[in-house]
């Protein structure tokens, strides 16, 4: 089993990007290009935490939020059967910039 883990800053407030996160229907937004697998897809509000995985092999991931001294943090995590690579690090990184970049973008829009 390989791990990657990621995590980035976000500047919108926790609630907003965990709530934006634990909506399946945003799933695509910010994974983009999802394969057709049978899986699940499970939300946990008392940790901050979306959990998800495939039901025919063992990859799994989790995406948390939490707050670090008055910043919004999310860290992702995915554990596969294939190597991590860099290339498999910079599509979580990537991954990370689309949360960002929508969260942040819905947040200046509700503060106007």
């Amino acid at each position: 089993m390989f791990i990657c883990h990621r995590t980035r800053e976000v500047h919108a407030g926790v609630q907003r990007v965990f709530e934006y996160l634990a909506d399946i229907h945003n799933l695509p937004e910010y994974f983009g290009q999802i394969p057709l697998t049978k899986g699940w897809f499970c939300v946990d509000a008392s940790e901050r935490c979306v959990r998800w995985g495939s039901q025919t092999s063992p990859y799994s991931g989790v995406l948390a939020v939490r707050q670090d001294h008055g910043s919004t943090i999310v860290d992702i995590e995915v554990h596969t059967e294939e190597a991590v690579d860099e290339e498999f690090c910079r599509t979580l990184d990537d991954t990370l910039e689309h949360i960002a970049d929508r969260v942040e973008v819905r947040s200046l829009r509700a503060a106007s």
